[in-house]
């Protein structure tokens, strides 16, 4: 289990699929591999270094197990989500932009990105229904 799935189960399920989309992109595994042999066992990692203060002195004070949980907000915006795997990524490099960025994600909220401007309640519904019906899509 992600220690994610504590604070949501719905998140967890979703960090694990962005997890393996990460693994399965040559640029993002590479990337992940300088820290951890797969993305998931990356933000594991992360986590446990999180509760024994084992990640960069640096992020200490702003990178807490409560606050990667709350990091797992950004996999519920289409666009955000995409930075999930490079969260913990950057965290792990510890270079000198990462300790001036990190912190500034931690203390802000996500925002819903522009994206949302494109969100229909209307064919958001009927996308929903017609896959609760399954068969043939319907139009209604």
């Amino acid at each position: 289990m992600l220690p994610i799935d504590e604070y949501d189960g719905n998140f967890d399920k979703l960090a694990r699929m962005i997890a393996e989309m990460c693994d399965e992109d040559s640029i993002c595994l590479s990337k992940v591999q300088e820290f951890a042999p797969d993305t998931l066992s990356l933000i594991i990692n992360t986590f446990e270094a999180a509760e024994t203060g084992g990640i960069c002195k640096e992020l200490v004070p702003y990178i807490t197990q409560d606050t990667l949980r709350n990091a797992g907000l950004i996999i519920g915006d289409w666009y955000l989500r995409t930075l999930y795997p490079a969260v913990f990524y950057r965290i792990n490099r510890c270079s000198e932009a990462d300790i001036s960025a990190l912190p500034q994600l931690f203390e802000v909220r996500p925002q819903r990105s522009k994206g949302y401007a494109y969100y229909s309640r209307g064919l958001d519904t009927n996308i929903i229904t017609n896959e609760l019906i399954g068969g043939e899509g319907r139009a209604w």
